[in-house]
Parts: C-alpha cells; structure tokens; sequence
C-alpha cells in the first residue's frame, strides 16, 4: 500500500502551485480524489481479491475498540483504588471516634 500511495502522488511532487478557476472547484476537486481512490481500491480489489478499504475499517474499530477496553479498565482501576482509599478513609475516621 505505501508502495501505491507513493506511486500515485509521486507526479505531484514537482507540482509548485495548482490554480483552479470556476465556482466550486475545491469541492469537485475532493470528490474527484475520492472517486480516484475508490477506483485504486476497487482495482486492488479486482486483481487480488484485497478488500483494503474493509482490511483498514477492521484494523480501526480494533484499535477503537481495543483503546475503549483499555480506557474501561483504566477507568475500573481508578474507581476501584478511589473507593479503597474512601473505605480506609472512612475506617480511619471510624476507629478516631472510637
């Protein structure tokens, strides 16, 4: 894949300054750059059977779900050490009234 994004930009490199004219042209200009990388991704597809658009929605809700795993256990820790610390706290304040 890097192999690909670099041989599709690679014309762009000497490319100084792109003026466009006409309203609108910014707009026609992402949609023409997502109707091309749909093609390059259709066309991967085509030829080996590589869903790359599926592979990398995979990979990130992995990573998404894996970091919101992470963050609930984090989270868990946290309450579970702050009601140690709110029981000891409260043992302590009970054997001071003793």
């Amino acid at each position: 894949m890097p192999q690909i994004a670099e041989a599709v930009a690679s014309p762009l490199a000497g490319v100084d300054k792109i003026t466009m004219y006409g309203d609108g042209n910014s707009t026609k200009l992402v949609q023409e750059m997502m109707v091309n990388t749909n093609q390059v991704l259709e066309g991967i597809k085509g030829s080996t059977g590589l869903d790359i658009a599926q592979l990398l929605a995979g990979y990130f809700t992995g990573k998404a779900s894996g970091k919101a795993q992470n963050l609930e256990g984090a989270v868990k820790s946290i309450v579970g050490q702050m009601q140690g610390t709110a029981e000891s706290d409260d043992d302590d304040d009970f054997d001071d009234n003793e």
